[in-house]
């Protein structure tokens, strides 16, 4: 059987697009929607630098999971059921990303404060989101632009969106 896409012994280390001596980025998925989360776990599928480790329909199985699997990043909901997403980034050993279409001032300062180190806009998760969980296993914090823009737009004394990280 031939190879339908033949590679020609291209592989993602020899394009420099990932090293295969590096560890991957381990990734906890936590969302109520099972049609969520298997359109995330697709989208970052594609990327060699990354592994789901997990996934969690609810907080409380994300809290376990995070505690037995030991994932690098955890990707939250804001309202997960049982555990909401805010008060599990509190108790959660990794780096949170929330991806939401929860965008409003109030909840990306409560995501923070509670120690998130990323903020993805479900509606841009498809362009931004890779870049985020790569920044946060970096130690750096990441915002959407468009989230920036609208902080920006709010007026809220808070630290410059530069791009698409978030100086805290």
């Amino acid at each position: 059987m031939s190879n339908k896409y033949p590679t020609d012994g291209i592989t993602p280390a020899s394009a420099g697009i990932y090293d295969e001596n590096q560890m991957a980025i381990r990734i906890l998925l936590a969302n109520h929607q099972p049609i969520i989360r298997s359109a995330l776990r697709l989208l970052l599928e594609r990327e060699a630098d990354f592994q789901i480790v997990a996934e969690a329909a609810d907080g409380k199985e994300a809290m376990i999971l995070a505690e037995y699997k030991r994932p690098d990043v955890a990707l939250l909901e804001i309202q997960l059921p049982q555990v909401n997403g805010i008060a599990l980034t509190k108790e959660l050993h990794p780096k949170v990303i929330f991806v939401t279409s929860h965008t409003d001032v109030g909840y990306v300062l409560e995501a923070f404060r509670a120690g998130a180190r990323g903020y993805v806009d479900a509606d841009s998760a498809a362009t931004d989101l890779a870049s985020a969980i790569r920044a946060v296993a970096a130690d750096q914090t990441f915002v959407s632009p468009a989230i920036c823009d609208k902080f920006a737009a709010a007026s809220q004394c808070l630290p410059a969106c530069d791009a698409n990280v978030l100086i805290l």
